[in-house]
């Protein structure tokens, strides 16, 4: 399974991580069942989306690792034109360390402003009833702050 991290332009290693988790609930419940097979049940975030009313995009651009394309194929990941359009998905991830940090403070701050969320939507998984998906929220704000605060102009999330 993977985990996440983030990535800037400048090439720092970002010092935070998931304080409570490994980021793998995460990246199930964003990337998994909500962007990538949309129509899951349940599809949480799309739900939150929906009734908070959020632009969630931030959060949903998402890499994968830089590879050669001698790595790729020898991974058998696919072929010359499936992986320069990972490539380009790849690139296209990159964005204002700004926009991640804005689209991560207003899901916070709709989460915090609402906490019967879940119960109102149905909502029993324990990731988001016991404060798992919050707490990967903050320490990704913290993430987000960190890049801004070392002049990043932009930053990608990583699946890897």
């Amino acid at each position: 399974m993977f985990t996440l991290h983030l990535e800037t332009d400048t090439n720092q290693h970002c010092p935070f991580w998931f304080t409570k988790t490994d980021s793998k609930s995460f990246c199930s419940y964003v990337f998994f069942e909500h962007l990538w097979q949309a129509g899951n049940d349940p599809d949480v975030i799309g739900m939150l989306r929906e009734y908070f009313d959020l632009d969630v995009e931030p959060i949903l651009k998402v890499a994968s690792e830089d590879l050669s394309l001698d790595d790729w194929l020898a991974e058998g990941y696919g072929d010359e034109v499936e992986w320069r359009k990972q490539m380009e998905t790849n690139q296209a991830a990159w964005q204002p360390s700004q926009e991640l940090l804005r689209c991560v403070q207003s899901f916070l701050q709709a989460l915090d402003g609402d906490p019967d969320v879940f119960s109102k939507l149905g909502i029993s998984e324990p990731y988001f009833v016991k404060g798992y998906f919050r707490q990967d929220l903050v320490d990704l704000l913290r993430m987000a702050e960190w890049a801004q605060n070392t002049d990043a102009k932009r930053v990608r999330l990583v699946l890897g």
